[in-house]
């Protein structure tokens, strides 16, 4: 089980997540100093060894009043 979080990531994500799911931009802002494409790989290894389970949501944009 240790091999699966042993990256200096897979920990940090993993604590952030203990309270529940979070957007990657919202988890990228928690950690300081990661790259948005290392949480994007980190969360895919960390669900590829069953560790989390990811969901995608679709995003519409907010209407902007044009009054």
């Amino acid at each position: 089980m240790l091999g699966l979080i042993g990256t200096k990531w897979k920990p940090l994500i993993l604590f952030h997540l203990l309270d529940g799911g979070l957007h990657s931009g919202l988890l990228q802002k928690k950690i300081s100093g990661i790259s948005n494409k290392m949480v994007a790989q980190t969360v895919r290894e960390l669900k590829k060894d069953g560790l989390i389970s990811r969901k995608f949501f679709v995003m519409v944009p907010t209407k902007e009043n044009t009054n």
